[in-house]
């Protein structure tokens, strides 16, 4: 619940500072949605292991 306040918080400031742009609040929103795809957290194979 808080993550979701927080991202409110951030994307009402964001389109607010872009003068009621959307573009930045989806380029945003597509970043946040790619994040699993980009850092998969399920997937220990993916980080290199140091030995």
């Amino acid at each position: 619940m808080v993550s979701t306040i927080a991202l409110s918080v951030l994307f009402a400031w964001l389109f607010n500072r872009t003068r009621g742009s959307v573009l930045p609040a989806l380029v945003l929103h597509t970043a946040i949605n790619a994040w699993d795809w980009v850092i998969p957290d399920d997937c220990p194979t993916y980080m290199p292991i140091m030995q």
